[in-house]
């Protein structure tokens, strides 16, 4: 088929995502929409993926035969779904595993037999460790299983699965936090919500992590003291609060941006006039701080910090 000079071809003359519905006359027996794929044909007619969807979701008591069951059925007179036996409906919707009526997700199994098997599967296996066992078991009762089937098809979920089921990844605070990332963080929330890790600021060890990525590669005349102001100031200080209950948030950021000037002061002190913290003289502060945003007057903490016997703020302080 050749192509038009703007790239389309004859049966293809829009550009962007494929029609939503059919363009034949297939009209679902539910909602009305054409089918682009059929989902199953019942005595009411045909039904499209959405429709189906809904009805091997929906659970209650049968208007009918007043049983609490699957209520896959159109509505009937009152305007309630109806179970499959009522509505005529020749499937078995019980779950081979576990017996329980819904949908079926893989062959006839469902989506919740489906999940723990594909679990264990990355797990290496039934875990024996409580913590994998209770997080199996909370990722399995969830109120939609199929989003967390479609949640552990990443890459990167499975390799945390696989490293915490071979024990390459510990299952504690210290083995997430060397993986890192959203998934390692969503299941520490998971662990954590229900008893199985015990609770943790979740700040202060992004913090800590932050810390020491800014210290990286900064000069020795840079590094020392800043470590020294990050660590026996800010993180001592935040720790506490921390262990107090008190929240962290804040402060983290108000200790970030001040970090941050500081570095960026001893920095620009080391490679315009090869001074450091300790031989900086007054003049050099009165410059960085009428060359540059307001956000500088934040390095007062750090002189104030390392000189605490002085508050004068005099020259003499800061140079020192």
């Amino acid at each position: 088929m050749t192509p038009t000079p703007d790239g389309l071809s004859p049966r293809s003359t829009r550009r962007g995502r494929p029609r939503a519905t059919s363009t034949r006359d297939d009209p679902c027996a539910r909602c009305g929409r054409n089918i682009p794929r059929l989902a199953a044909r019942w005595p009411e007619g045909r039904l499209c993926f959405t429709c189906y969807n809904t009805a091997i979701h929906t659970h209650g008591t049968c208007p009918n035969c007043c049983q609490d069951r699957l209520l896959p059925g159109p509505p009937g007179a009152d305007g309630e779904p109806v179970c499959g036996t009522c509505a005529g409906i020749d499937v078995d919707f019980h779950c081979q595993q576990c017996g329980v009526e819904a949908g079926h997700h893989r062959g006839n199994l469902c989506a919740r037999c489906v999940l723990r098997e594909d679990l264990h599967a990355l797990l290496g296996g039934a875990p024996s460790d409580t913590a994998l066992t209770g997080l199996v078991d909370a990722l399995c009762a969830a109120d939609r299983p199929e989003s967390i089937i479609t949640w552990k098809r990443s890459p990167k979920v499975q390799r945390l699965l696989a490293g915490l089921g071979d024990g390459s990844i510990p299952c504690t605070h210290e083995g997430l936090d060397t993986l890192g990332g959203k998934p390692a963080e969503h299941l520490r929330a998971l662990l954590q919500h229900h008893d199985l890790l015990p609770p943790r600021d979740v700040y202060l060890p992004r913090f800590e992590q932050w810390i020491a990525a800014k210290l990286d590669d900064l000069p020795e005349e840079v590094r020392k003291p800043v470590h020294h102001f990050a660590t026996w100031h800010h993180l001592r200080r935040i720790r506490d609060k921390a262990a107090a209950g008190t929240p962290t948030r804040a402060p983290i950021h108000s200790a970030k941006q001040e970090i941050t000037e500081t570095i960026k002061l001893l920095t620009w002190l080391h490679t315009t006039y090869g001074r450091t913290a300790a031989t900086c003289t007054q003049p050099d502060i009165d410059e960085w701080l009428a060359t540059g945003p307001t956000t500088r007057t934040s390095i007062r903490t750090f002189f104030v910090v390392a000189s605490p016997g002085d508050s004068r703020g005099s020259a003499d302080r800061w140079g020192k």
